[in-house]
């Protein structure tokens, strides 16, 4: 875009002129540059597929937040202290004794 570009006038109501610039400031773009990319991925039928820079933020925060959730389980759950990671080693032995007991569980081929 250049400033050869034909210029527009509108008229916005207060608050979503003050919601568009609290949009551009989140996306890091002028309220010109946040209109023009707005309204660009809506005629180009995008629109409902683009997400804010604050939210894309927010998004990743969560999903930080969740992996390290399920870190700290599988560390929990692991670590040998658990009662969980008791049972699957139990599990684990009890399922090794079988197969060894089992000889068609070594080769289904021979059934």
């Amino acid at each position: 875009m250049t400033r050869a570009d034909p210029q527009m006038k509108i008229r916005l109501p207060d608050d979503l002129r003050d919601r568009i610039a609290e949009l551009a400031k989140a996306n890091g773009r002028s309220m010109n540059a946040e209109i023009v990319a707005r309204l660009q991925s809506s005629v180009d039928g995008e629109g409902s597929e683009m997400i804010s820079k604050a939210e894309a933020e927010r998004l990743n925060g969560n999903m930080v937040a969740l992996l390290d959730a399920l870190e700290a389980g599988a560390k929990w759950a692991l670590d040998g202290s658990s009662d969980y990671a008791k049972r699957v080693e139990e599990m684990k032995r009890r399922n090794d004794k079988n197969s060894k007991l089992d000889p068609l569980a070594e080769s289904p081929t021979k059934r």
